[in-house]
C-alpha cells in the first residue's frame, strides 16, 4: 500500500504535521549525499577545466571496479593480506556502514577509453581468460561486532604456484602509461586533490546563498506550584534565513509560531505568532566586496591551481613513467650483453684451454682466462638482480604487485633504437692521417644533424616561462599575498555599522490563554535602528597581522623568483642533456662497431699465435661496455625529449594517461589563460 504523505499529515495534530514534514524534507540518505556532492564537484571542476586549460576530460575519483592488480592477483595466484587488496568493493562492510551501494562489487558503467588496453593486455597474457572470481570471503562477522572487534585475518594463502614460471603480461609504453592512470594510487590521489579543492569552493560558495534554519519543539508543562494541577502542551516552531550579500550588508529573517495548549481547568489554546527581520551594514572595517569575498576568491583561485598542479603533475608522472619503462628495457638489455660475453667467455676458456693443452699458449694465460669467465659470471647475475630490482620499481609505479609477472615489451626498446638511427652522424670522407706534429683541431658538439627537439636555448627558456603550470601558480600566490596586505589593512580601520532590525507579534503563554494573542500587524511592530561605532582603539592584533602579510607577500616573490630560475635552470640542463646524449649515442656506435671488428680480428691472431688471451678478454670487455653505453645514450636521448617537453610545460597528458609530444615545426601555442583574479 503507497504511503500517502498529504493524507497522513491532515490526520495529524499541526505540530506533528509539522515534525513529520520537516523529518521527510531535512533528511538526506547518504547515497543521496555522495551524489549530490558528486554532481557539484563535477560541475565546479568542469567549469575550472574550461578556465585554467581551454578543455575538458572526466575526472573520476571513484576507483574502478575491475582493474589490472586485481585480475592479475586473482589469475596468478598471487598471495595477499587482506580483502583490501583487491580494493574497496572487496572490503566486508561494518553492520553501521551507511552507503551499502558504495561497496556493492558492481554497477559502475564500463570505461570506454581503458576497455580496449585492458582486453587487449588481458588477453595476450593472463592464462584465465573467462572472469575472474571472486576474493576469499572474510569469516563470518569479521569486523561487525558489538564494541571492539578484532581486524579481518588475513585469507588463506595462494595455492603453490606450478613449477613452471607464468609467461609475463609484455607491457607496451602505451599501455603502461594507461595502467599507471588507472591503477597508480599517487595518479588517483592527484585527483582527490582536485575533487577535495572542488569542494572547499562550494563550501565558501554556500557562505553567499541564503542559509535556512529551522528548529521545532514540544514541551509538557505541569503546574502545582498553587496548589492547583495546572498542565499544558507548548508547541513551537522557527524558520529562519540569514543571507550575506558580496558587499557585507548582511539580512536575516525568522518567522515562529508557538502554540499553548491548556490540558486542565478548561481547554484552551493560545498561538503567538513572530516576526522578526534585521540588517547588518557595515560602513568601514568588512565593508566592500574586496575584502568580503576574499575567502571566495581564494578558493577560486585554489581550485584554478589544483587544475594546474594536476596538470602538472600528469606530465611529470609520464615522464616518470616512460624513464622507469626504459630502465627496465635498457637493464634486459645488459642483462642480454652479460649472457653473450659470459657465454663468449665460456667459449674462449675452452679454446684457450685446449691451446695450452697442445703447448701453443702458457698455462698462465688459461688463468686470465677462467678468472674474466667468473667475473663475467658475476657481471652477469648482477645483471639479473638490477633488472628484477628495476622491473619491481616500474610495477609499483603502476600500481601493481611487484610479485606479478608483468613486463615491458622488448619491442619498444628496438623501435626506439630504430628511431635513434636519425641522429647517426654521416660517415666522414676518409682521407691521409695528419703527422703527429701536426696541430690538432677538436670539433665541437656538431648542431647541424641534431633533434628536432634540440631548440636554441633563448626560444626554450621564452616557451617555458610562458607555459609552465607551476610557475603560473607561484606568480599567482604573488597576487594572492597582495589580496592579503589589502584585506589585513582593512581590519586596522575603526568599526562603524548601521544596524536595523524590526519584530512583529510575540510569544504566547498559559497566562494568555484566555486573551486576545498577538497578531504580525506593522502597527503594533517594534522597530531599531542603531549606528555603532568602535574607533579600534586596541589593534595590536591586527598591526601584527598586516606586518605577517608584508612578509608573506615577499616570501611568496621569492618564491616566485626561485622556481622561474630554477625552471630556466631545468631548460639548460635538459637542452645540455640532449646535446651529450646525441654526441655519446654517435661515439658508442663507432665504439662498438670498433670493438667488434676487434673482437673478431683478435680471435684471428690467437688462433694464429699472433695475439695473447688478455687482447682477446680486453676486447670483448670493450664490446660489452660500448653495447650498453649506446642503449643507455640511446634510453637518455629519448627520456631527455620528454623531460624537455616537460619542463617547457607542453606535454600534453590526458585523463588516461596517453600524452600528446610538442612539434617544434608547428606554430606556438598559446600560453595558459591567467587564473581568475
Amino acid at each position: 500500500m503507497p504511503l500517502r504523505i498529504p493524507a497522513l499529515l491532515g490526520r495529524l495534530p499541526l505540530p506533528a504535521a509539522v515534525l513529520l514534514l520537516g523529518a521527510v524534507v531535512g533528511c538526506t540518505s547518504p547515497p543521496g549525499a555522495r551524489h549530490d556532492t558528486d554532481r557539484t564537484a563535477a560541475q565546479i571542476v568542469h567549469d575550472a577545466q574550461q578556465q585554467a586549460l581551454g578543455r575538458t576530460e572526466p575526472i573520476e575519483v571513484r576507483s574502478p571496479v575491475e582493474t589490472l592488480r586485481r585480475r592479475l592477483l586473482l589469475d596468478q595466484t598471487l598471495p595477499v593480506a587482506s580483502p583490501a587488496s583487491f580494493g574497496t568493493r572487496a572490503v566486508p562492510p561494518i553492520r553501521q556502514f551507511p552507503d551499502p551501494e558504495y561497496l556493492a562489487p558492481g554497477g559502475d558503467p564500463p570505461d570506454p577509453a581503458a576497455a580496449p588496453w585492458f582486453a587487449r593486455v588481458t588477453a595476450a597474457g593472463l592464462a584465465a581468460a573467462a572472469p575472474a572470481s571472486s576474493p576469499p570471503p572474510a569469516a563470518a562477522g569479521e569486523g561487525r561486532g558489538e564494541g571492539m572487534s578484532a581486524p579481518p585475518s588475513p585469507p588463506a594463502p595462494a595455492p603453490s604456484p606450478s613449477a613452471a614460471p607464468p609467461a609475463p603480461v609484455l607491457l607496451s609504453l602505451v599501455d603502461a602509461l594507461q595502467i599507471a592512470a588507472r591503477n597508480s594510487r599517487s595518479f588517483q590521489t592527484e585527483k582527490e586533490k582536485i575533487f577535495l579543492a572542488a569542494l572547499a569552493l562550494d563550501l565558501q560558495r554556500d557562505s553567499f546563498r541564503g542559509a535556512w534554519t529551522s528548529a521545532l519543539q514540544s514541551s509538557a508543562v505541569a503546574d502545582l506550584t498553587s496548589g492547583e494541577q495546572v498542565a499544558s502542551l507548548d508547541h513551537s516552531a522557527s524558520l529562519g534565513l540569514t543571507q550575506t550579500f558580496k558587499n557585507g550588508i548582511s539580512v536575516a529573517l525568522g518567522l515562529g509560531f508557538n502554540l499553548v495548549r491548556l490540558m486542565t481547568q478548561g481547554t484552551g489554546s493560545s498561538l503567538g505568532p513572530t516576526g522578526d527581520a534585521s540588517v547588518t551594514i557595515p560602513l568601514l572595517r568588512g565593508a566592500g566586496s574586496f575584502d568580503v569575498t576574499e575567502p571566495l576568491t581564494q578558493a577560486e583561485r585554489d581550485t584554478i591551481y589544483a587544475m594546474y598542479t594536476f596538470e602538472r603533475f600528469k606530465q611529470t608522472f609520464a615522464v616518470d613513467i616512460t624513464r622507469s619503462f626504459f630502465a627496465v628495457l635498457e637493464a634486459s638489455d645488459a642483462v642480454a650483453n652479460a649472457e653473450a660475453n659470459y657465454r663468449g667467455l665460456i667459449a674462449s676458456t675452452r679454446r684457450v684451454r685446449r691451446l695450452a693443452d697442445s703447448g701453443r699458449l702458457p698455462e698462465i694465460q688459461v688463468g686470465q682466462a677462467l678468472q674474466d669467465e667468473l667475473r663475467a659470471r658475476d657481471r652477469w647475475v648482477s645483471a639479473l638482480a638490477a633488472r628484477a630490482k628495476r622491473n619491481d620499481d616500474l610495477l609499483l609505479l603502476l600500481g601493481l604487485p611487484p610479485d606479478a609477472a608483468v613486463a615491458p615489451d622488448p619491442a619498444e626498446l628496438a623501435r626506439l633504437n630504430a628511431d635513434a638511427a636519425r641522429l647517426r652522424a654521416p660517415a666522414a670522407p676518409p682521407g691521409p692521417t695528419p703527422g703527429p706534429d701536426a696541430p690538432v683541431d677538436i670539433a665541437p658538439p656538431d648542431r647541424e644533424h641534431r633533434g628536432a627537439l634540440e631548440l636554441e636555448e633563448r626560444a626554450a627558456l621564452g616557451l617555458a616561462l610562458g607555459h609552465r603550470l607551476d610557475l603560473r601558480v607561484a606568480i599567482g600566490r604573488v597576487d594572492d599575498a597582495q589580496r592579503k596586505v589589502a584585506v589585513a589593512a582593512d581590519t586596522l580601520l575603526p568599526d562603524l555599522t548601521l544596524l536595523g532590525s524590526a519584530t512583529l507579534g510575540g510569544q504566547t503563554s498559559i497566562n494568555a490563554v484566555a486573551e486576545p494573542g498577538p497578531t504580525l500587524s506593522p502597527s503594533r511592530g517594534l522597530y531599531t535602528g542603531v549606528l555603532t561605532f568602535d574607533p579600534g582603539l586596541d589593534r595590536r592584533l591586527e598591526k601584527r597581522d598586516y606586518r605577517t602579510r608584508l612578509i608573506d607577500l615577499e616570501k611568496a616573490a621569492r618564491a616566485a623568483q626561485e622556481l622561474e630560475d630554477q625552471v630556466k635552470a631545468q631548460v639548460r640542463d635538459t637542452l645540455r642533456t640532449l646535446l651529450s646524449a646525441r654526441e655519446s649515442l654517435r661515439i658508442q656506435e663507432q665504439a662498438r662497431d670498433l670493438a667488434r671488428r676487434r673482437v673478431d680480428s683478435t680471435n684471428l691472431f690467437l688462433q694464429a699465435g699472433r695475439a695473447e688471451v688478455r687482447d682477446l678478454l680486453e676486447a670483448q670487455e670493450s664490446l660489452v661496455s660500448a653495447e650498453n653505453a649506446r642503449t643507455a645514450a640511446a634510453v637518455r636521448y629519448r627520456v631527455a625529449e620528454l623531460e624537455l617537453q616537460r619542463d617547457l610545460g607542453l606535454l600534453e597528458v590526458g585523463a588516461t594517461g596517453l600524452h600528446r609530444e610538442f612539434d617544434p615545426t608547428a606554430p606556438r601555442l598559446p600560453a595558459p589563460k591567467e587564473s581568475a583574479k
